[in-house]
This record gives structure tokens, C-alpha cells and sequence, in this order.
């Protein structure tokens, strides 16, 4: 799964890791599995994340390792909704689709995943019985959302009911249970329809710290604020809708872009960003990749290991 910095990090080296080991291996079956990777879930963090492991293979991966080309990677993105990012729905659903299938990620819709372990994971349609059973080395979890496992405590203490993954239902105020002072945001709460996405978390951020530092009467019912929502695909292609405004493409990809540098904090930050987003969209190489392991320049028995004399 994909939650913390550290699921990041650890996701990180392990498709390096992937990388390195099927450039190494002799074995084909080992090195097929390494580079068959299986995203569980195409909602924002899913489509981002199939679409970005297949753009790493070709325009990375396959600069360095000279072995291994974009086909010979395969990522699968599971979805059991019959569309891809489902939330959007209509053109941006279908403009998504298109523009994973256009870059080599294998979509399977109105999939459900039965089971996972440590070998792959075993796809069922509802609809058609059809089962069919996929080997990945790397298997990521991206569908739905989940809250903290102290958000099972805060409920057990307070009484306060819990929805769908476990977040709890809180009141108008973002309270929990009959308590006045506790509160919950962000993944850890639900309320009405509001989309478990980061501007309900942020906005519920501000509104309790409002409370809690006087600003805000407390009891104010918190009012949220639709803004739009936007998701990136891979490199100049993303979709955004605000209102009724619709848009795909390099536009909506420059938006998000600019979207998320006006929410990092201080111009450094900023500076960094922009730094890094233009040596990695621009050029071939990212020059923050790190490796686990010092790399042969040839793949493993391209070369004959030169013969010893006799002693």
C-alpha cells in the first residue's frame, strides 16, 4: 500500500530493486516476474503510480539498463469499476483509459482481485465467472481508502461509529463521539459525501485549528468547499475538472503542476521542486535515482569470464 512517506520510500527500492535483479538475472521466468508489476485499484494513487512505473521503463530504466526495453515490462492495473478513475466518470474516465493504454499499461475493468500472496494475485470478473491468475514480483494495493488503527481506538473510547475503512462518522463540527474536544480530519473521518481527498483534509485542518486557537466559535459546522479535483496520468498528460470546466492533456498536466507548487510551503521548497520536476520531465536520466548495488556494465553472461592458468 501507498500511505506514508515511508510506503513511498520502501515502493521506491523495491521496483529499483526489481530493475537491478532483472538486469542480473539468467534465469527468464525470474526476470519476466521482476518486471511484471500489478497496481490494485485505478483511482487517483493507482493510475498515477501504473502510469508512472511504465514511463520509468522506457525513459529511464531503459537508458541505463540497455538489456531491458519498455515491452519487456509489463504493469497491470486492476480496477473493479468498468471504467478507469471511476470518481470523474464520462470523457475524463475514457481520455484516462486511452491515454494508459497509448503508453503500453494493461487496464482490466470490472476486475476484482480474490486473492494475493507472495507469488501474484488471482483476478475473478463478477459478471463472466472468468478467473485468471497474474505472477508479479511487485503487487500494490491502492484501492480505497483506510484510516489509521488509532482511529479504531478514538472509536472503542468514544463510542463514536466508524464507516467505510474504518473512519469514523463524525458530527457537523468534525467532533467525535459526544466529545467536544476531540476531533478528527483527513483519512480518520467521514462526513456526508465529501471526497476522501487531500482539500477535505486540508480545509478540516483550518477549520479546527480556527477552533481550537479562538478564531472560530466552537460547534461551528464545518463547510466544505469543492475546489475541483485533478489527477495526473504520466508526463504532459493529466485531467482536471473544476465546476463544469473540463480538461485534459498538457493543460491540465501544467495545472497540476502549478496546483501543487502554490501548496509547498516556502519558495526553497518551491525552487527544489520546479528544479527537479524539470530535469526529470525533460531529460532521459534522474539523476536522484539511487541503486542498491554497484551495476555490471553488460548484463550477466554477455561476457566470458577470462580462462586462469593452470597452477
Amino acid at each position: 500500500a501507498l500511505k506514508t512517506v515511508q510506503d513511498a520510500d520502501r515502493l521506491r527500492r523495491q521496483i529499483v530493486s526489481c530493475f537491478e535483479e532483472a538486469h542480473t538475472t539468467t534465469d527468464p521466468e525470474r526476470r519476466r516476474n521482476l518486471l511484471n508489476f500489478i497496481v490494485i485499484g485505478a483511482g487517483p494513487t493507482g493510475v498515477e503510480l501504473a502510469g508512472q512505473i511504465k514511463e520509468l521503463a522506457g525513459r529511464y530504466f531503459a537508458k541505463s539498463l540497455r538489456d531491458i526495453t519498455a515491452d519487456d515490462v509489463t504493469v497491470t492495473l486492476v480496477e473493479g469499476a468498468n471504467e478507469a478513475l471511476p470518481v470523474f466518470g464520462g470523457k475524463l474516465s475514457k481520455y484516462t483509459l486511452e491515454s494508459l493504454e497509448k503508453s503500453g499499461v494493461e487496464v482490466v475493468l470490472g476486475t476484482m482481485v480474490t486473492d494475493i500472496d507472495e507469488n501474484g494475485a488471482t483476478l475473478s470478473s463478477p459478471s463472466s465467472g472468468f478467473e485468471e491468475r497474474l505472477t508479479a514480483e511487485t503487487i500494490i494495493w491502492s484501492a480505497g481508502i483506510q484510516a489509521n488503527d488509532f482511529a479504531s481506538v478514538l472509536a472503542e473510547r468514544t463510542g463514536c461509529e466508524t464507516g467505510r475503512g474504518g473512519r469514523l462518522l463524525v458530527d457537523e463540527d468534525l467532533t467525535v463521539g459526544k466529545y467536544d474536544d476531540i476531533y478528527a480530519i483527513g483519512d480518520m473521518a467521514s462526513l456526508k459525501d465529501f471526497p476522501a481527498q487531500s482539500p477535505f483534509a486540508m480545509q478540516g485542518g483550518r477549520h479546527v485549528a480556527a477552533i481550537v486557537n479562538g478564531k472560530r466559535e466552537a460547534g461551528t459546522p464545518f463547510s466544505y468547499k469543492d475546489k475541483g479535483s485533478m489527477a495526473i496520468i504520466n508526463r504532459f498528460r493529466a485531467i482536471t475538472r473544476v465546476g463544469k470546466v473540463e480538461l485534459t492533456g498538457f493543460v491540465a498536466w501544467m495545472l497540476w503542476l502549478v496546483v501543487h507548487l502554490v501548496y509547498l510551503v516556502g519558495f526553497r521548497n518551491r525552487y527544489v521542486a520546479v528544479m527537479s520536476w524539470c530535469g526529470s520531465f525533460l531529460g532521459h536520466r534522474r539523476p536522484h535515482f539511487y541503486y542498491a548495488q554497484d551495476l555490471p556494465t553488460e548484463p550477466a553472461g554477455s561476457k566470458k569470464e577470462p580462462e586462469r592458468a593452470a597452477a
